[in-house]
């Protein structure tokens, strides 16, 4: 019986240390308040204007990079995606994926990147789709 209460004893004490997150003892220390928002109080417009502003500056930037610099850009987008062309074949190896759907995949994103590439577009930008009209 006292073994039971030991390991009892000893449990609740692991879960007591375990539930005490850095962030808590921190803010216990610092005596800081946490905050907590809700969805309403977050201004969603004025988050998406300043995106939309910090976006726009952006691309004005990319605008006036020369042709070399955007190329080593583009060299690194490529990169990346051979990566990701490595990953959907291991993938395929291990059988999670089948060998058409990787192809697919392989194949719409070096269309994408090619038709980026010939346009000279921000490269960070992508389609909204539908979500613009909502």
């Amino acid at each position: 019986m006292l073994r039971t209460r030991l390991f009892g004893l000893a449990v609740t004490a692991v879960v007591a240390v375990v539930g005490i997150s850095p962030v808590t003892a921190l803010a216990a220390a610092t005596d800081t308040q946490t905050l907590e928002m809700s969805e309403k109080d977050k201004d969603h417009k004025g988050n998406r204007a300043l995106f939309e502003e910090k976006m726009n500056n952006a691309i004005k930037k990319w605008n006036t990079l020369t042709t070399n610099q955007k190329k080593d850009v583009y060299a690194l987008l490529e990169n990346e995606i051979k990566a990701h062309n490595k990953t959907l074949d291991k993938l395929v190896e291990l059988g999670v994926i089948a060998k058409e759907d990787a192809s697919l995949m392989k194949q719409e994103r070096m269309d994408r990147f090619t038709k980026l590439r010939e346009s000279g577009e921000f490269p960070l930008l992508k389609p909204k789709g539908n979500k613009r009209n909502k």
